[in-house]
């Protein structure tokens, strides 16, 4: 994935702040970011860095105590919850890294979910949702449920559904980390080269390997970013 100059998403000095039993914890401290249509961004960091806070923050799961957050140019920090939910169904797709799959619904059923949500009709959820395996490698395997499938396999399906609502932005958690080298590096070979145009991936991850695949690298310490580089 390339960057181009038009950002899809810009945060301003967005602070996260929870209560805690000893008073007031900062774990965001007055973040600035922007990222490019395009971009594969990996966020790096040690546990309680503020990786996981800022990933919900991004995909409008969680609201910054201050700051602003821009999402296609528009200010998402003070939306209401509807608007939120409107937003994560139509802009973002999420990979996360326990895979989240319903084990009672095949790779397919798994797959048209978030076009369920969205009253797609049932032909086109279809179809569309075997467009998103036949992307992963998967269509032969459209009809398998999901229990019997390799850790790989699963996590090609929730690549599948988070791309098949078309969302311009993917947010992954880290996507390898119940996997197995070989399999790891499957994945990430597969996030790195889909045919998605001017979809934007940020991926957090603690393994320095898999952040080098990606076009920049933002190291997040203490809530702060203390280093960035571009590969």
């Amino acid at each position: 994935m390339s960057s181009s100059a038009e950002p899809i998403l810009e945060l301003k000095k967005v602070e996260k702040q929870v209560r805690g039993p000893f008073g007031c914890l900062r774990i965001l401290k007055g973040i600035d970011l922007i990222v490019p249509r395009g971009q594969f961004l990996a966020v790096t960091g040690p546990s309680g860095s503020g990786k996981t806070t800022l990933l919900e923050i991004l995909g409008c799961l969680s609201r910054p105590s201050s700051g602003d957050y821009l999402l296609g140019g528009r200010s998402v920090a003070k939306a209401s919850s509807n608007e939120l939910a409107d937003l994560r169904a139509s802009s973002i797709g999420f990979v996360f890294q326990s895979f989240n799959l319903l084990a009672r619904l095949t790779a397919r059923q798994n797959v048209e979910l978030p076009l369920a949500y969205q009253g797609v009709p049932t032909a086109e959820r279809q179809a569309r949702a075997l467009d998103a395996l036949s992307a992963v490698g998967l269509e032969s395997r459209a009809d398998h449920p999901t229990p019997a499938m390799s850790g790989g396999e699963r996590q090609r399906v929730a690549i599948a559904r988070a791309i098949v609502g078309r969302p311009p932005l993917l947010l992954a958690d880290e996507p390898t980390g119940n996997l197995d080298a070989a399999n790891g590096a499957q994945i990430l070979q597969l996030l790195s080269s889909l045919p998605v145009g001017r979809r934007t991936l940020i991926m957090v991850t603690h393994d320095p390997q898999v952040a080098a695949r990606a076009d920049r690298i933002m190291e997040l310490r203490d809530g702060e970013f203390v280093a960035e580089r571009c590969e």
